[in-house]
């Protein structure tokens, strides 16, 4: 930490290291704010005009003015000479500002060491907050930084630092501070997103995005904060839990209709230093509410964005998406989408050709779950249905809530289908390549020595996957299919290295199970069903033997085809 007093680091999703000019010409600027900001002018001699020194901590440091400058004849220089802690800098003198307005921040400068850029932001109460919003490296040429920023609640002022914190020198000019006026932008500009203020751009009050909600539920203490910086347009908004027992906290927009049976795509761009989640809050005609997960994301310091689908089952009326986190950490949004599924026919529909002749239902149960044998199987079995099973190959062995070898293969013995999960349930999209490969061909190797076989399909661990995973599977020659975190239903057409799912959590009711199962046989769709613990617990990924026996007992009832995974993708191919 470089600055002296209390700290308070602001913000997450800033980019480090940028010095490369960084353009914000989709937006008009104010004047600039800062006083003499190339510094030319000096009553002195010794030192520009509305500018000052800092430095605090035990070093010592010089301070030198004028110096040669970048595109002007005068800039300054600071230069620590012995160094223990603290920092060093020139700085102008503070200039008001306006909460919630966005601002950019630009200089020049060069450096021997690496340097940082710090806004010292004043508050109404007389305190100071500081955001650092750059780490730049060393460079003997000029160089220059951008920095877009939202000024926080509270503040009344600001000034920023480019200061350095260890021996070396740093000369700086051409400072700029500047508000910068986003371009409005409306719902008419894509008619297809169904949600109002996509970009939440517009608020009304200035302290929320219009046709957008917060929502907070459990044991936890949850901040909201808007404006924030967002990813392609000005305005984001952020979600942060300090204190966390349960529950979640999450913006969402307000409820849209949908039609059933149609298949929509929802996508949104985030930055989060802890894992998220997105889940679907469906509304049926008689006002009751179910969910549905569709994605578990992984932290990510650059924005990042992420796009699923989700088949609307029957009797559902509207829906809102919530990106929300369920733990300690900080989660910003940006860029909603909710539209139809479109080619360039139009909107997908399924077609004789793209039906099976009758529909199907497979039963997926992922990790491993010893509750998964003791509780589920049995019923299975009795029943005379089939399911496929979805072991990740390193918990075979000392992990305890997880099936060992023997329990694999005898429920391999009575007819159910073994398939890969990876060796250790990681986010592939954040490993190396290597790393990868080994997760997605190893544990089929691992599965292959305890004597199971065959081992066809694969399941991605929270339904991560990118193109460098999608390549490995379709590359291996072992793989014939691999399961996505996609809600929805598949069709003979559908890329059979790219199916889609319908979860089963703790709040999925067995109705809600059999509206998907109806769905299935009435429009000859391929249903997945993904269960994972099946216990008492209540944990989010679970369910309890009761639903179980109950969705089972409805296969039978409706004699319905349950197959495999694999028996599945031969019925595509025909």
């Amino acid at each position: 930490m470089h600055i002296k007093g209390f700290l308070l680091l602001i913000g997450i999703g800033l980019i480090l290291g940028h010095t490369s000019i960084h353009s914000a010409s989709a937006h008009e600027e104010g004047p600039n704010l800062v006083k003499n900001p190339s510094l030319e002018l000096s009553t002195t001699g010794s030192a520009p005009d509305e500018w000052l020194k800092g430095r605090w901590g035990v070093n010592k440091a010089f301070f030198t003015y004028p110096v040669l400058g970048h595109s002007s004849s005068r800039g300054a220089r600071v230069e620590i000479s012995e160094y223990t802690s603290g920092d060093a800098k020139w700085y102008f003198k503070e200039v008001p500002v306006t909460p919630g307005k966005i601002y950019v921040f630009r200089d020049t400068w060069n450096a021997t060491i690496g340097s940082f850029v710090t806004i010292q932001f004043k508050m109404t109460n007389g305190g100071f907050i500081y955001k650092d919003i750059a780490q730049l490296g060393p460079s003997t040429s000029w160089q220059r930084t951008e920095k877009e920023f939202v000024v926080p609640q509270g503040v009344q002022s600001l000034t920023v630092f480019h200061l350095i914190k260890n021996v070396g020198i740093l000369n700086v000019d051409n400072y700029e501070l500047r508000e910068e006026f986003p371009e409005t932008q409306t719902q008419e500009e894509d008619p297809l997103n169904l949600v109002k203020n996509p970009s939440l751009e517009l608020s009304t009050t200035g302290s929320a995005p219009d046709e957008w909600l917060k929502g907070r539920w459990g044991v936890n203490k949850a901040f909201f904060t808007y404006p924030v910086l967002g990813h392609s347009s000005s305005r984001g908004a952020r979600v942060e839990i300090s204190e966390y027992t349960s529950g979640d906290a999450k913006w969402y927009f307000k409820e849209v209709p949908v039609t059933p049976g149609k298949i929509y795509v929802l996508a949104n761009d985030y930055t989060a230093n802890t894992q998220s989640y997105v889940t679907v809050q469906l509304r049926s005609s008689n006002n009751t509410y179910s969910y549905v997960d569709i994605a578990i994301l992984p932290p990510s310091s650059a924005w990042t964005h992420v796009e699923k689908t989700i088949t609307i089952p029957q009797d559902i009326v509207g829906i809102t998406v919530f990106h929300l986190i369920n733990r300690i950490g900080i989660l910003n949004v940006d860029n909603y989408v909710l539209r139809i599924k479109e080619t360039q026919g139009g909107v997908i529909t399924t077609t004789s050709t793209d039906r099976f002749n009758e529909g199907l239902v497979t039963l997926h149960f992922d990790d491993g779950w010893k509750s998964i044998y003791d509780n589920a199987i049995p019923i299975l079995n009795k029943a005379g249905i089939k399911s496929t099973q979805y072991i990740v190959s390193h918990r075979l062995t000392g992990f305890s809530g997880y099936v060992n070898k023997e329990e694999v293969l005898d429920m391999q013995a009575k007819g159910h289908e073994i398939g890969s999960h990876t060796e250790t349930h990681q986010h592939l999209t954040a490993l190396s390549e290597d790393d990868m490969r080994k997760e997605i061909l190893d544990s089929r190797d691992d599965l292959l020595l305890i004597g199971a076989s065959p081992v066809r399909t694969f399941a991605y661990p929270f339904g991560d996957y990118n193109s460098n995973t999608d390549s490995i599977i379709r590359n291996s020659r072992y793989y014939t299919s691999a399961r996505t975190s996609n809600a929805g239903f598949n069709t003979k057409t559908t890329d059979k290295f790219l199916l889609e799912r319908q979860p089963v959590t703790v709040n999925t009711s067995a109705s809600q199970i059999k509206s998907w199962i109806d769905t299935s046989l009435y429009d000859k769709l391929w249903l997945i069903l993904t269960f994972h613990n099946v216990d008492y617990t209540g944990s989010q990924y679970s369910t309890t033997p009761e639903v179980i026996q109950e969705v089972t007992d409805y296969l039978t009832t409706k004699k319905a085809k349950v197959v495999t995974t694999t028996e599945a993708i031969a019925l595509m191919l025909q």
